[in-house]
């Protein structure tokens, strides 16, 4: 979001940001100090989250069995209300959390200007479409997928194929990485396998980590390196690891981050669930051929970027992943044509320059429409 607001800016438009610092569980949220900032020349406003607001946010939790979805409604509008006036011509509304969308539906219906939606939808999550999506989509003047899958998803579900775009996303990374550093740091001298994602169940990192012995017997001395939040089933089992050739170093900084894709040999996170799959753009910018979970979004990326392999998740098979690494690690070859394959799409489709091109496009068609109406 950060990028493409940039870029907007720079294209002569003005953009700003409106957010709500809610205390998510997960490690990987950070909020910039102050309720409002400037990035770049981004006006940053964030919602403070007091009392009053927490309150709302305490009972939208224990009341979620109950009624959920009008919970999410009124706390949405209680958000879009405290987001003060603005003059804007439109606005795009990210899929963060459900009360982040009803937040920015309701700003946009206050203010009377149209909505472009992203709902970062996750298919195996079907159920929010049908409990918390589709008065959206219906609302929305356009609606944005990552892929042509997810696209379809919302085509199905009635929104007209016309006001449906598919777009991806971009690397998040810093303009350089050192695989050496990295690899100094943290005394990495053989093969290195790396799993960068949330450690969640889904992800698959307990199958990566199982696949490891099936790998040491031919390569002794890879390494299986995972960067990410750790959650409750992460922390227990990583704390249980003696071998130190499987290590979790948690959350890293986005430098370390974009070390460890420059330090690795090939990212494998198989994971069983993705709205798009960003982690392997951020591979391939590498030139780093990746291993991903066959489900619709990442079989969409892979394929058509024959820059890696898939395997299957549902479940996760050790023995499966550990063979496609090994594919990679005897050879070099097939890694550099995979990563410099996967690398041509991203330099064609996902560099932030060209997503932004295809979102300004979006926003004037929108704006058209409505005109038009």
């Amino acid at each position: 979001m950060e990028e493409m607001a940039k870029r907007l800016r720079a294209r002569g438009h003005e953009v700003s940001i409106r957010t709500v610092g809610l205390p998510l569980i997960c490690e990987d949220f950070v909020i910039e100090p102050g309720d409002k900032y400037e990035w770049d020349g981004v006006s940053v406003q964030r919602i403070p989250f007091d009392r009053a607001l927490r309150r709302d946010v305490f009972w939208s939790s224990v009341r979620a069995n109950i009624w959920r979805k009008s919970n999410t409604v009124r706390l949405g509008k209680i958000l879009g209300d405290r987001m003060g006036e603005a003059k804007v011509d439109l606005v795009h509304a990210y899929m963060v959390s459900w009360q982040d969308a009803y937040a920015s539906f309701a700003l946009a219906r206050r203010l009377g200007v149209p909505v472009v939606f992203t709902p970062h939808l996750h298919p195996g999550k079907m159920d929010g479409v049908r409990n918390y999506c589709r008065p959206l989509l219906k609302e929305a003047s356009s609606v944005i997928g990552l892929t042509d899958f997810e696209r379809g998803i919302y085509i199905e579900e009635g929104v007209p194929a016309e006001r449906v775009y598919s777009t991806g996303a971009g690397p998040s990374l810093m303009p350089q990485g050192d695989g050496a550093r990295f690899r100094e740091q943290h005394g990495i001298k053989g093969p290195m396998i790396l799993f960068l994602a949330r450690m969640e169940v889904y992800k698959n990192f307990l199958a990566v980590a199982e696949a490891a012995r099936h790998v040491w017997p031919e390569f002794p001395e890879a390494n299986f390196i995972f960067v990410g939040p750790k959650l409750h089933a992460a922390h227990r089992f990583f704390k249980r690891q003696k071998d130190p050739r499987i290590r979790s170093l948690g959350k890293v900084s986005l430098q370390e981050k974009t070390d460890a894709l420059a330090a690795c040999d090939l990212l494998c996170m198989p994971s069983g669930m993705e709205s798009f799959g960003m982690t392997y753009c951020e591979a391939w910018s590498f030139g780093k051929p990746v291993i991903g979970g066959d489900v619709p979004a990442v079989r969409e990326l892979i394929e058509k970027s024959q820059g890696g392999f898939l395997v299957k998740v549902h479940p996760a098979r050790p023995k499966e992943i550990a063979a496609r690494i090994l594919d990679l690690l005897r050879d070099a070859a097939l890694r550099t044509k995979m990563g410099e394959s996967g690398r041509a799409l991203v330099q064609k489709s996902y560099t932030w320059d060209a997503l932004t091109v295809q979102t300004e496009k979006i926003y004037q068609e929108t704006l058209a429409r409505g005109k038009s109406a």
